[in-house]
């Protein structure tokens, strides 16, 4: 059917604004997508910055509390060996206090105390002036004039294997130092008038006999125990002709009304017992109440009063070194 003629005018007007109409919204459509997708563009740009200097910034952070850590772990170390050094100086100045410290042997002395915190400093430098900071028999210095009464022999100290004392005279069937046989017979008189019969069992002897007694010893009872009880030739007082032993020379001397006597009386003969129970950490030996040295009456005597306990400590502070004088 065909529309009338005015009519058709009309439609053409109505369609023609139409398709206007469509093209701007398709245009506006188009527009509003453009900027959506700007706006994502920009705002994924925009995190991803932030993103990356957030982790920047935690990886600065992380950065920085490591350096800290560090710092605080250098001046940590910085303190505590400055503490070390402050407490080292302190400990050096009280070794120097005594007249027999050695400046060479500072270090040595620190290190002896670190490892015996229980010592004092005067037992600290006693004993590494005569070397018990170093290995047994290994360390060893030649004993200082041996035909001398003051002569210290121990595991640090030698005598010449060879060696043979130019004096020694026989007291029965033992050979001693002849200035001790008077002190000793009046000391084995005296100990039978109180009760107490002393018998003299070994005195001098040759570093060869040594080395079969103490062979003896590990062959019996073990390298360990030997150790403690039997010197090694070479290393030992009887060698020297002034020590004397007592029989029994075993345990079964000791809690003896000999041992008592010998403890309580031998130095008012000018002897010691050497052995002694309260400085076996001296003398490196067990302790041997039946085994006695003579050294004189006036050095017995004052150990006694003095209560100096070891011939080492007799002898770093009166042999190896000479006391200031008085006043």
């Amino acid at each position: 059917m065909r529309l009338k003629k005015w009519l058709r005018p009309a439609l053409r007007v109505r369609t023609s604004q139409q398709q206007q109409k469509d093209r701007r919204v398709i245009l506006l459509t188009v527009l509003l997508a453009g900027t959506l997708m700007v706006a994502i563009a920009l705002f994924a740009f925009t995190s991803g910055n932030a993103g990356h200097e957030l982790a920047t910034l935690a990886t600065a952070d992380v950065a920085s509390e490591g350096e800290e850590a560090n710092t605080t772990a250098r001046a940590d170390e910085q303190g505590a060996a400055a503490n070390i050094q402050i407490a080292d100086q302190q400990a050096l100045k009280r070794y120097s206090l005594f007249y027999f410290y050695e400046d060479a042997r500072s270090t040595r002395y620190l290190d002896y105390q670190a490892a015996h915190p229980e010592l004092s400093a005067e037992q600290v430098v006693i004993r590494v002036n005569v070397d018990l900071d170093t290995v047994d028999y290994e360390v060893v210095s030649p004993a200082s004039d041996v035909s001398v009464i003051n002569t210290l022999v121990s595991k640090h100290y030698s005598l010449p294997y060879d060696y043979e004392p130019a004096d020694l005279a026989y007291y029965g069937e033992l050979l001693i130092k002849s200035e001790a046989i008077g002190p000793l017979d009046q000391l084995i008189a005296d100990a039978s008038a109180d009760g107490v019969p002393l018998s003299p069992t070994s005195g001098y002897r040759s570093a060869a006999t040594q080395e079969t007694l103490y062979n003896g010893y590990v062959a019996s009872f073990g390298y360990e125990a030997a150790e403690v009880q039997s010197a090694h030739p070479g290393f030992s007082e009887h060698q020297t002709g002034w020590a004397i032993d007592f029989s029994p020379t075993n345990y079964l001397f000791y809690d003896t009304p000999q041992a008592y006597w010998l403890a309580e009386n031998a130095y008012k003969y000018g002897f010691i017992v050497r052995y002694t129970e309260e400085n076996t950490d001296m003398t490196l030996y067990i302790h041997e109440p039946w085994h006695i040295r003579y050294v004189g009456s006036q050095v017995s005597n004052y150990m006694h009063d003095n209560n100096i306990a070891s011939f080492e400590e007799y002898w770093v502070k009166y042999v190896q070194h000479t006391p200031p004088p008085l006043g």
